[in-house]
């Protein structure tokens, strides 16, 4: 991912007040909608051929900090798959609340899988449809349990292969690794981690180290959402992050 590294150094210098010329790419002007929608659909492309033998593939978005706007695009993400490629995809928030998707989704917030590991619900019951039979909105946690003790139960690696018998794409909403001991219970569930890094935010070695420690965790990055404002690198090669 050398190319990733370089735009994030070009981006850091821009914001440090040196000059760098950011090349206009063919396609530079599309509407903001149109890029980022092709820009999930080669996400998905990106961990089918990376993850070809399985049916169903659980994966784990995760930024290197927070605000980078990784919780909007997994949940673009998961709502692009549903809708057009016709995926049952289940949106899992590890950490309820931060990422607004119940508010987004315009469904109140109910129990979460910790109601299911205490024997209290039934999956199913925990699930809320928001769109048809095809997308659905879960969490781990609700009414104060901790999330990482949800996560680390053995329960939970039984429901994470229960979901994976029911839904395409079973997709986690992760807080930053370095922030969040969850997070790096979470990440060994997973068949692959998409990243989400942003450029002029973001350091180049912050997010390489965040690299590092996903593969530490014996994860493979099955995709990489550079989220910025400017083309630092040419259009057809952003196209296949």
């Amino acid at each position: 991912m050398p190319r990733i590294w370089e735009a994030l150094r070009r981006a850091e210098d821009e914001q440090a007040g040196e000059t760098v010329e950011a090349p206009v790419a063919t396609g530079q002007r599309r509407s903001k909608g149109r890029s980022v929608r092709e820009k999930l659909l080669a996400v998905y492309q990106g961990i089918e051929s990376s993850l070809p033998d399985k049916r169903s593939r659980v994966i784990a978005f995760v930024g290197a900090n927070p605000g980078e706007g990784t919780s909007t695009l997994v949940r673009e993400f998961g709502r692009l798959v549903s809708r057009e490629l016709a995926k049952r995809v289940v949106l899992l928030d590890v950490e309820p609340g931060l990422g607004g998707h119940y508010e987004q989704f315009g469904v109140e917030f109910e129990d979460g899988l910790d109601a299911v590991v205490s024997g209290r619900r039934q999956l199913e019951d925990v699930l809320q449809p928001v769109h048809g039979d095809t997308l659905f909105l879960g969490c781990l946690a609700a009414s104060g349990t901790s999330a990482s003790s949800v996560a680390a139960s053995a329960r939970f690696t039984e429901l994470v292969d229960e979901l994976r018998q029911g839904f395409d794409l079973v997709l986690f909403d992760t807080p930053p690794v370095r922030n969040s001991s969850t997070a790096l219970l979470i990440l060994p569930q997973s068949d692959g981690v998409v990243m989400v890094v942003e450029a002029g935010k973001t350091r180049w070695q912050v997010a390489d180290s965040l690299r590092q420690r996903v593969e530490s965790q014996g994860n493979s990055i099955v995709g990489v959402i550079l989220n910025k404002r400017k083309y630092y690198i040419p259009w057809s090669i952003y196209r296949r992050l």
